[in-house]
């Protein structure tokens, strides 16, 4: 690991210093497999949410500050996705 992965294996001698890069991939594998990452990975992409306005429009609003963030507990609040409405119409890209 030192030699390998050495921005990972110095800072943080205690828990990967020992380690060989086998056993960090077996570990990270068996970590993914009880966290079920799959399944929730799955999941998550069997329902995507419906369009409200078209993508270049919403990464327009991106790059001009049109958006805000919001904690993924609040934009998930009520059980349904959150919909974005523009403060102003933006002008049709030509």
């Amino acid at each position: 690991m030192r030699q390998v992965l050495t921005h990972l294996a110095e800072p943080y001698p205690r828990c990967y210093g020992h380690m060989t890069l086998r056993g960090l991939c077996q570990d990270t594998h068996e970590h993914l497999t009880r966290a079920e990452l799959i399944n929730a990975l799955d999941t998550a992409f069997q329902e995507l949410p419906e369009p409200v306005h078209p993508p270049q429009c919403c990464y327009q609003q991106l790059i001009r500050g049109g958006t805000e963030r919001l904690p993924l507990a609040q934009a998930t609040a009520g059980g349904s996705p959150p919909r974005w409405s523009p403060s102003h119409r933006l002008a049709s890209p030509s």
